[in-house]
C-alpha cells in the first residue's frame, strides 16, 4: 500500500514538472508598422492653373504703368530641379545677369530653400510708354509682386521681369497652357526660364 502511494506522488510529480516545462509563453506580437499617411499634393488643375493665372495677369494689369502682363503659374519644386545648375549658372554669367539687372528687381527673403513648397509665379510686363528707367521699372515691378503675392497665400515667390526676351518665352507657355496642352509639356521651358529670372535676381 505505501509502495502504491509512493508510485502515486512520484508520478504526480513528474507529471506537474513536465506540465510545467512544456508550457507555452504567450508570444509577443510583433507591432504592427503604422501605414504611411500618403503625402498630399497641393498640384493645381489644368483649369485651376488657366484661371488663376487669368487673375493674377488682370491684377498685374492694374498697377500704374502697366499695359500687358502675361503670367505663368507652376509648383515651385519644378522649378527647383535646377537649383544646383542655377547657382552654377550664376557665377559664370555673373556679367551678363549684371548687364540686365536694370529689367528685374527682387530678393528671396523668407524663402525657406531647404523644403520649398507652394507655387511659383513668373511674371512678364510689358510697360506703357514714360515708365522704362529703371527707377519708375523697378517701383512697378515691386509693386506688382505686392499685389499678387498677396493675392494667394500658395504663392511662395513671385518672380518679375520686363526684358523683352524673357516676357517672350513667358507669353510662349502661357499661351500653350491657355490651349490646354499640360504643364509637364513646359515643364523644360519654365525651368530654364526659372533659372534666367534667378540670374537677374528677380524672385521675391
Amino acid at each position: 500500500m505505501k509502495k502504491k502511494l509512493l508510485y502515486l506522488l512520484c508520478f504526480s510529480l513528474m507529471f506537474m514538472l513536465l506540465a510545467g516545462g512544456c508550457q507555452k509563453t504567450t508570444a509577443k506580437k510583433p507591432m504592427a508598422p503604422s501605414a504611411k499617411k500618403p503625402t498630399q499634393t497641393s498640384q493645381m488643375t489644368p483649369s485651376e492653373r488657366r484661371v488663376l493665372a487669368s487673375k493674377l495677369s488682370k491684377m498685374a494689369e492694374q498697377v500704374k504703368g502697366v499695359e500687358k502682363a502675361t503670367v505663368v503659374v507652376a509648383d515651385i519644386g519644378v522649378a527647383n530641379n535646377i537649383t544646383g545648375n542655377t547657382k552654377a549658372n550664376a557665377q559664370m554669367n555673373r556679367a551678363t545677369a549684371k548687364n540686365l539687372n536694370d529689367n528685374t528687381i527682387g530678393s528671396d527673403a523668407g524663402i525657406n530653400r531647404s523644403e520649398p513648397q507652394g507655387m511659383i509665379v513668373m511674371v512678364g510686363l510689358t510697360l506703357k510708354p514714360g515708365n522704362n528707367d529703371m527707377n519708375k521699372s523697378n517701383q512697378i515691378k515691386s509693386k506688382v509682386m505686392n499685389k499678387l503675392k498677396a493675392g494667394d497665400r500658395r504663392i511662395s515667390q513671385v518672380l518679375v521681369t520686363t526684358d523683352p526676351n524673357l516676357v517672350k518665352r513667358i507669353t510662349d507657355v502661357a499661351a500653350g497652357i491657355l490651349e490646354g496642352k499640360p504643364i509637364k509639356t513646359f515643364e523644360k521651358d519654365i525651368m530654364n526660364i526659372d533659372s534666367s529670372l534667378r540670374q537677374q535676381k528677380t524672385t521675391y
